[in-house]
């Protein structure tokens, strides 16, 4: 038999963060350089802003850091629809922090929730 020493066993599972399993997968004829050099050009026309500056605006999190992501999305938005958004968020999504980024998804959804509504108004009518 075995004696039981005096200090509590260790939980690896507890200490370890979680590992991010998904990865955007490549799609042919677009590579992440070109994505994120669009990206960079399109936010230093239309807001004078570089993907760095951004980073630390987004680093800090709290409301500026979440309007400034939400607002360089709507200019890559008018710019060139889905295309530069999926770049801009897959560099700087996960900058954010945790508390931003549940908040942004919150925003987000009730854009969608706002904008299926008044497409279901439009039909009825």
């Amino acid at each position: 038999m075995k004696k039981r020493t005096g200090r509590p066993a260790k939980k690896a599972a507890a200490n370890k963060k979680p590992i991010r399993k998904h990865v955007a997968k490549p799609r042919p004829g677009k590579s992440a350089a070109r994505g994120s050099k669009s990206v960079e050009t399109e936010l230093g026309r239309s807001l004078g802003l570089t993907m760095k500056q951004a980073a630390s605006i987004f680093r800090r999190g709290g409301d500026a850091a979440e309007r400034k992501f939400m607002e360089c999305c709507w200019c890559l938005w008018k710019a060139n629809g889905s295309e530069l958004i999926e770049a801009f968020i897959e560099a700087a999504f996960d900058v954010l922090p945790a508390r931003s980024r549940r908040i942004l998804f919150e925003r987000m959804l009730t854009i969608v929730y706002v904008a299926q509504d008044s497409a279901v108004k439009q039909i009825k009518s």
